[in-house]
């Protein structure tokens, strides 16, 4: 890592020591109620940023070539105990923050959640065998977000009115810091791959990385790709933001598909299919993320 990062990472850890991601509290309670049916709790943990981040980091990759993980390789890596204890952690952070605004939150965590759902039906719909990353990439995308609010309650009230990179520009200005930049860091402490921390980094900044490929690996092209395309899908900016702003989407869109392999005009009945697609249980798709 280059000193400047290294100082930016420093900087970063520093402005947020003592922060914790709050998980959504109905989650926490599915997943005590669903045990010891280790498939069902998988399947609620990774529906929560909060709580996938929480046991990414728990599990113990020293010897691995590849470090990285799936949230369900994971959870049944763990066991019931140690996920047990990791979510009694999560509600006894809860406990200590009796302030904790949920409905605040509840655009974040309904967009990622959404937007992660959409990003491996587009993966699994392109046979990009790239289901497990992009789901990664859509559920950590804005997981910096709620560590800036934690620092700033009226946070989402500050950065309503912008999108794209205009919201990077406005957070910088307010916390000299942004979610994308803040969501790199996270991601990267719990050995998610290079490419899904990149895309992760980039997704805010992305006209730039789209229009210059040859300088970016393949896989955080695509990566980047696909969760544009699914933000688009899920109309995530009308939710997050109230000015939004499409402008964003007509820059990259050519991009965007040409990456993805697919031609304008196919665009909206593609939009269609993934729509009209039930989401399928996150555990039938391959369960290592390769980097």
């Amino acid at each position: 890592m280059q000193a400047s990062s290294q100082s930016l990472l420093d900087q970063t850890t520093e402005a947020l020591k003592g922060i914790m991601i709050p998980a959504q509290p109905e989650l926490i309670s599915e997943v005590l109620s669903a045990i010891p049916d280790i498939d069902a709790i998988s399947h609620i943990i990774q529906r929560d940023p909060a709580l996938s981040a929480s046991i990414l980091r728990l599990v113990d990759r020293p010897f691995s070539k590849r470090p990285q993980l799936s949230i369900e390789y994971a959870v049944k890596t763990l066991g019931i105990g140690r996920v047990t204890m990791a979510i009694n952690a999560s509600l006894l952070h809860r406990a200590s923050r009796a302030e904790l605004d949920s409905e605040a939150l509840r655009g974040y965590w309904e967009t990622s959640q959404k937007v992660a759902e959409i990003s491996m039906l587009i993966a699994q719909r392109l046979n990009l065998r790239l289901a497990d990353e992009a789901y990664c990439v859509g559920i950590f995308h804005h997981i910096g977000m709620p560590l800036l609010w934690q620092k700033e309650p009226n946070y989402f009230d500050l950065i309503k009115g912008f999108g794209g990179q205009r919201l990077i520009e406005r957070e910088n200005e307010l916390y000299g810091k942004d979610h994308a930049s803040v969501g790199y860091y996270i991601a990267s402490s719990i050995q998610l791959g290079s490419s899904i921390c990149d895309a992760i980094r980039y997704h805010h900044s992305c006209l730039e990385v789209l229009h210059h490929p040859k300088m970016y690996n393949k896989t955080t092209l695509t990566l980047l790709s696909i969760l544009k395309l699914a933000e688009h899908i899920s109309c995530e900016s009308e939710r997050l933001c109230s000015d939004f702003h499409p402008a964003e989407w007509e820059e990259i869109s050519g991009d965007v598909l040409s990456c993805l392999g697919l031609i304008y005009w196919e665009c909206e009945e593609f939009v269609d299919s993934i729509l009209n697609t039930p989401v399928p249980r996150k555990n039938n798709i391959p369960q290592k993320i390769i980097h």
